[in-house]
């Protein structure tokens, strides 16, 4: 016999084997009551935001660090207000 979890699923649907793996690996976790961080503000007065730090002086990569994006994105943002003018 095998253990919990081990058994053979291979008959399983996509969602059986889905739904089986992730209880597998969240197993014991507790859902929060609040999300982990506060939620970002309108994505429009955000990357307003970004903007003006960058002609600020501000680095992209701390603007992306404190915003919780890539540095990626935060150039992209940057290039597109630019471009606009």
């Amino acid at each position: 016999m095998l253990p919990e979890g081990f058994g053979n699923i291979s008959s399983a649907s996509m969602s059986q084997a889905v739904r089986q793996v992730l209880a597998q690996l969240y197993r014991g976790m507790n859902e929060a009551d609040e999300p982990v961080s506060d939620m970002i503000p309108e994505k429009d007065q955000r990357n307003q935001e970004i903007f003006a730090r960058y002609m600020a002086g501000e680095r992209a990569v701390d603007s992306a660090w404190e915003f919780g994006i890539s540095v990626r994105r935060v150039n992209r943002l940057i290039r597109r207000y630019l471009d606009r003018g």
